[in-house]
């Protein structure tokens, strides 16, 4: 089980963040992912999607048929020079998670307030989660049991053998939304694979640290989600910001209407 701490107000969260041990800017300290419900567990877009139905062989032809087929209409949609140029599976994964389709990818940010915005937003009759853990960790314990990866190429990533090694991942060429969302990526050579499960065996007592300063989730109450949307509204984390155009715009007239509402008289 991931430790876990109930957050206590705004300033509780505040004093977490500030807390994280940051390192030079080039390098990556933690990730965090913001949930609207704390019961979710860290399962990727592709399981959700019925992959984890199968068995490995089988979630990696969905995953080829899925890029086949997302291959054959996106130039319809995109620019040509915003497709990537590489060949690399990661590079199409990231762009078909950007837009929505399945993939084995798992969304984390930088920042924990990103984060924090994703777990306030929505389901505000829901606890909503911040699960965290430390990148150099999680890849020394990694490198320890399945070897050095210094390098992901599309053979690895389609072995069936190539095991349960998950990794840190970020795109060379990235979109605007993800530079907003100061976005990363966790990704495993197997497609079936719980990225939750890793990072505990990495950081848990069994095999790893053992420190909750390692890897924590903490829980935001449903009834603390409008305070910390309000919060982070004054440091500019909404949707207009983190998800850049005209469609977070619309987004941000969503949130703000949610929050309007709380100061107006209710019907009797």
């Amino acid at each position: 089980m991931w430790p876990t701490l109930t957050l206590r107000d705004w300033d509780h969260f505040l004093r977490i963040a500030s807390h994280l041990s940051y390192q030079p800017p080039h390098e990556v300290a933690y990730l965090a992912r913001g949930q609207a419900n704390a019961s979710w567990t860290l399962s990727t877009s592709l399981q959700r999607s019925g992959g984890d139905e199968c068995d490995i062989r089988g979630a990696m032809q969905i995953e080829r048929y899925l890029l086949e087929s997302f291959q054959e209409e996106v130039h319809l949609h995109l620019r040509a020079a915003s497709l990537p140029t590489s060949g690399s599976l990661l590079e199409w994964w990231a762009l078909m998670q950007h837009h929505g389709a399945p993939t084995r990818l798992l969304d984390w940010t930088k920042s924990p307030y990103v984060a924090a915005y994703f777990a306030v937003e929505q389901q505000w009759d829901q606890d909503g989660a911040i699960w965290l853990f430390h990148v150099a960790t999680v890849t020394h314990w990694a490198t320890q049991q399945h070897g050095d990866l210094d390098y992901v190429s599309n053979a690895v990533l389609t072995n069936p053998e190539a095991g349960p090694r998950l990794f840190y991942w970020a795109p060379q060429k990235r979109t605007e939304r993800m530079i907003a969302q100061q976005g990363a990526f966790t990704a495993c050579l197997s497609p079936s694979n719980d990225h939750g499960s890793l990072i505990e065996a990495a950081c848990g007592p069994e095999h790893g640290t053992g420190s909750d300063e390692v890897y924590r989730k903490l829980i935001i109450p449903a009834e603390l989600k409008p305070r910390f949307l309000r919060q982070l509204r004054q440091m500019n984390v909404t949707a207009s910001a983190l998800f850049p155009g005209v469609d977070g715009l619309g987004r941000s007239m969503a949130e703000l209407a949610r929050l309007s509402v709380q100061y107006l008289p209710r019907n009797s």
